[in-house]
């Protein structure tokens, strides 16, 4: 029988965000309104998730495959690497309001920006 490596606690990557050494950072799901779904590696913790940036790397991913401006990001869940156990789930109506609590962090722009997208106003 093999004891398996100790890989330490989470570190920090050079923002202050903490993910896991082994690889298991959960994946970001948000299906958009046209049916377009994208899956992004958010290197977090299943302890800590880091829903804006989910949101971010989903849009980006969205923009660079379609050359086209996201549609509002209909759910989004965090699911375990490896699998499709989902760890947190949000509705639509969810991630309109977190993006509107992270007014300040974001930015008056950006926030009306998300929050337009994401109730399909944009």
């Amino acid at each position: 029988m093999t004891i398996p490596e100790y890989n330490g606690p989470p570190k920090a990557d050079g923002h202050g965000r903490e993910y896991a050494r082994d690889g298991t950072s959960p994946t970001f799901v948000a299906p958009f309104a046209d049916g377009i779904t994208t899956r992004m590696t958010c290197h977090c913790t299943s302890d800590h998730l880091d829903l804006a940036r989910g949101m971010k790397l989903s849009r980006a991913a969205y923009e660079s495959r379609t050359r086209k401006s996201p549609p509002a990001i209909v759910k989004a869940r965090f699911v375990k690497p490896f699998s499709d156990e989902t760890i947190k789930s949000y509705s639509h109506t969810e991630l309109g309001l977190i993006c509107a609590l992270h007014e300040r962090q974001l930015g008056e722009n950006t926030r009306s920006l998300i929050i337009s997208r994401n109730l399909g106003t944009a």
